[in-house]
């Protein structure tokens, strides 16, 4: 389990914060490598050029969508001035997976009524 401690404290405004929320930025993106490793069963590596532009293949949609849903996150945590962490990230997905999950079956469902009549 994941402490409330923050990962980093990047709205000081100090000389080494930089060099913080690099090793924050690390982090996190390890953090994130081995959530999908946990959930997709497949290794990724990350970079700056998959996280601003997403995975540019046709196997990637969930990825894409995780990376969008993580940018978000982040957005949202500057807004309201907190210090992100992983775990709230997590909660985050696993309710948009719930979401989506329950959408599915509805649309399988009316897909199943129509093709029924």
């Amino acid at each position: 389990m994941e402490s409330k401690k923050p990962d980093l404290i990047f709205l000081q405004e100090t000389h080494s914060s930089k060099e913080r929320e690099a090793q924050w930025k690390k982090r996190m993106e390890t953090k994130f490598e081995n959530f999908w490793l946990t959930v997709a069963g497949k290794q990724i590596k990350l970079d700056y050029i998959n996280i601003i532009l997403g995975i540019l293949d046709q196997r990637s949609n969930l990825l894409n969508y995780f990376i969008i849903l993580g940018k978000l996150y982040l957005w949202n945590c500057r807004k309201n001035k907190q210090v992100p962490l992983f775990l709230p990230f997590e909660d985050v997905v696993k309710r948009k997976y719930e979401i989506e999950k329950l959408i599915a079956s509805q649309s399988i469902l009316n897909l199943k009524y129509f093709q029924a009549k």
